[in-house]
């Protein structure tokens, strides 16, 4: 896969790392609906990464991997800011449109009266276009997001999307009462474009797939479990840690043979001690 190469030639991943996320893409690709299948339509799961651990780069992994297969529409809900919204997309598309069979194109800012307008996608099997949109979880954009999603009923037949939701746990997750019908603004919004419970669900997409994605899958996992909500039913996937990162086990070490972690402890001689404690106390004294 040329993004594979990408990974090992400009970003400077390993080749155990590539492999990994190739490994844990291929389960989630595996445990997705068929997008070809009316009778395997909809899939909910869950990918669990640590900070840093390559996320960005597996779900750019995803996306060629749902490119090559059929996928022609992904959309990432990507936080609350705006700037680290856009850095994601620089990073997609830059990641994504390596010289291939396949041409990606960001569409921005999506509401009824954008352009593109939904009509104007190649969508046909034999399309080499494939689309994707970073929103931010924003009421408003989720909204405008949903009238484009409706825009055009034949072309939406033939939408056949994978939803990657980064920060999962942020925003995403609903915060009312436990209760189906009490939801917060952008869970419900979130769930009427997944679910596809709008104005036009009688026309449905031709596939529609959720993916969360979070380092910490607790408010995921247990806020509430019904068929309705974001519950990840189908799967969950961890990925292993990427060779880029440094955290706390880098640092202290873990529990098995080999993980001492780094030596961070500097012994201060006792005459060195003595300095310190004296320069401490002069300048207590100044302070006085």
């Amino acid at each position: 896969m040329k993004y594979h190469k990408y990974l090992e030639n400009v970003e400077g991943y390993s080749l155990k790392v590539i492999d990994s996320i190739s490994t844990s893409m291929d389960k989630v690709m595996n445990n997705v609906g068929d997008p070809f299948s009316k009778e395997d339509f909809s899939k909910k799961g869950l990918v669990i990464g640590d900070v840093q651990s390559g996320k960005t780069a597996s779900m750019a992994a995803l996306m060629a991997m749902g490119a090559d297969q059929g996928w022609n529409t992904f959309i990432v809900l990507s936080g609350t800011i705006e700037n680290l919204r856009k850095q994601t997309q620089a990073r997609l598309l830059e990641d994504l449109n390596e010289p291939g069979n396949l041409t990606w194109i960001a569409l921005e800012a999506l509401s009824k009266s954008t352009i593109p307008r939904l009509q104007d996608l190649q969508l046909g099997e034999g399309s080499r276009s494939r689309y994707f949109n970073v929103t931010l979880k924003n009421k408003s954009r989720l909204k405008n997001l949903l009238g484009w999603l409706n825009g055009d009923k034949k072309k939406k037949e033939k939408l056949k999307i994978i939803i990657i939701d980064d920060e999962a746990d942020q925003a995403s997750v609903n915060t009312g009462k436990n209760n189906i019908d009490e939801r917060k603004a952008i869970n419900d919004l979130i769930l009427k474009i997944v679910n596809n419970k709008s104005k036009d669900e009688a026309v449905p997409y031709g596939s529609m797939n959720y993916i969360a994605y979070t380092a910490t899958p607790y408010a995921n996992v247990l806020n509430e479990a019904s068929d309705k909500s974001l519950f990840p039913r189908d799967f969950v996937v961890s990925l292993k840690t990427s060779n880029k990162y440094f955290g706390p086990q880098e640092i202290f070490g873990g529990s098995e043979e080999g993980e001492d972690g780094i030596n961070i402890i500097r012994e201060i001689n006792q005459e060195d001690l003595s300095i310190i404690k004296k320069t401490h106390q002069n300048k207590n004294y100044e302070n006085e």
